[in-house]
């Protein structure tokens, strides 16, 4: 074959000639590639959008789980307690800290309104008035007398 470089383009004369006499047929299997890459482009099309709209639903489900999971009135029960829990403790931690008294007055007043919240939350509910359970902890535990194993020697 004689291949000459021409402004970046090949030219052949064996093998333009071989296009020239066979121009139908090259046309014909060009169209028939191209239509068989439409219609596999389709094909795939489909197939992608089937699996997304599965996948969608999937996830629509699985998120409507979890959403009637953190609506449930007994989780919601809990998780607020936790959240009183904790503002208590800051209280606690605060009464407890040098810090100036304007702020553990601040303390105490978020406390009493998390008490009146907690009591209102649970009239609502329909449940008794109830106190909270009183732990008592000993802050510096005494220490305890250790014996030593006895050996035989």
């Amino acid at each position: 074959m004689n291949e000459k470089k021409d402004g970046g383009k090949y030219s052949d004369p064996d093998l333009e000639k071989f296009f020239r006499d066979n121009r139908r047929m090259v046309e014909r299997i060009i169209k028939e590639e191209k239509e068989i890459l439409l219609e596999t482009a389709k094909a795939e099309k489909a197939k992608a959008e089937e699996c997304a709209k599965e996948q969608s639903e999937r996830v629509r489900g699985v998120a409507a789980d979890v959403f009637a999971i953190i609506n449930d009135p007994e989780v919601q029960k809990h998780f607020t307690a936790v959240g009183i829990e904790l503002l208590l403790g800051m209280n606690a931690l605060l009464q407890a800290s040098p810090i100036p008294d304007n702020l553990k007055d601040f303390a105490s007043n978020a406390e009493h309104r998390a008490r009146q919240s907690a009591e209102s939350a649970k009239k609502a509910s329909g449940e008794a008035k109830t106190e909270p359970e009183k732990v008592d902890i000993d802050v510096a535990p005494k220490k305890r007398k250790t014996t030593k194993p006895k050996t035989d020697e």
